[in-house]
């Protein structure tokens, strides 16, 4: 791919990615998205996964356009069988996952009546957290020598 992450073209050259929350649209990149290019542009092949197929097409599609290697799959990764057969599809299609960037986002809709907004917006975050375990258990155990980063990690992870 042409640019790279801070000089690290090849860096993750062989290694299989699978990064949630990963879809985009439009001109519209999330966290996952972005995560999903950069790791492409370093070399990986990517399993792009998002609730919405459509969405993970998107990321794939400009991921592929710049001369990387990436695979839609829409699963709910709050659901334990749709992690599970998230994690066949890319390890049928690339072999072993070795990184997983498990990021999901969760939007509550309403407003705060009790409580101050932090609270909410935390409770917020860990149940989304929570309800992601499923991922992460569906590629577990890990072999040895494969990585498992978070979005903020990424870019330490790869300098």
């Amino acid at each position: 791919m042409g640019t790279t992450v801070n000089g690290a073209a090849g860096r993750l050259a062989g290694k299989v990615a699978v990064v949630t929350g990963a879809g985009s649209e439009g001109d519209w990149y999330g966290t996952g998205a972005a995560t999903a290019v950069a790791m492409a542009e370093c070399g990986a092949r990517v399993a792009v996964v998002d609730l919405s197929r459509p969405r993970a097409g998107a990321t794939v599609a400009v991921i592929e356009s710049a001369g990387g290697v990436a695979m839609p799959v829409e699963a709910d990764v709050t659901a334990g069988e749709d992690c599970m057969r998230a994690a066949e599809t890319a390890a049928e299609r690339f072999g072993p996952v070795t990184v997983l960037v498990n990021n999901l986002g969760a939007a509550v809709p309403g407003s705060v009546t009790e409580g101050d907004a932090f609270d909410v917006a935390w409770a917020a975050v860990f149940l989304a957290s929570d309800q992601s375990r499923y991922i992460t258990a569906a590629l577990l155990p890990v072999d040895a020598g494969a990585t498992a980063v978070m979005p903020l990690a990424i870019r330490p992870h790869l300098a």
